[in-house]
């Protein structure tokens, strides 16, 4: 539901809509896997960005274990040049970024956090990016980082060489 959402949100019609929600089905588990990292920093989610983007939108949603139902928790737009590496306060201010944030997020065990990243489409290229985080058991840790396959690492964007 959440894609469905973020892409009325860009303004696609109906039968554009359905067009683009098959075509990126086959795909789907491939759409959340980042490249993000997420960890607590002195009790605040950090959202880790692996590649650079230029987003123009940021979005958080949260499922709670055994819901269907994602609550929105973040809203921001404006301009950001995120390099590979980049942290960003998932419920914070970002410079660049005008953010309505609706509430904070629980980050209970067995919740899912998602995180979507929109992009400025350069030369016809769209780098729209998200990730998917369930979170572990004993909630969010701040001594790693938490991966999209739900692995944890010492560091936010290690390379899976």
């Amino acid at each position: 539901m959440s894609l469905a959402v973020n892409l009325l949100r860009l303004g696609l019609s109906g039968t554009a809509l359905v067009t683009v929600a098959l075509s990126l089905s086959a795909c789907e588990t491939s759409l959340y896997d980042g490249p993000m990292a997420l960890t607590m920093q002195k009790g605040a989610a950090i959202v880790a960005v692996c590649v650079d983007i230029e987003a123009v939108t940021m979005l958080g949603t949260e499922r709670s274990t055994g819901s269907n139902k994602w609550n929105e928790f973040l809203d921001a737009d404006g301009q950001l040049a995120i390099s590979s590496g980049d942290t960003i306060p998932v419920s914070g201010d970002v410079d660049g970024l005008m953010a309505h944030y609706y509430r904070e997020p629980s980050f209970d065990p067995g919740s899912e956090i998602e995180i979507v990243l929109l992009a400025r489409e350069v030369e016809g290229y769209n780098g729209d990016i998200s990730a998917s985080f369930i979170i572990q058991e004993g909630g969010l840790s701040e001594k790693s980082w938490l991966y999209p396959d739900g692995s944890e690492h010492q560091q936010p964007c290690e390379s899976e060489g």
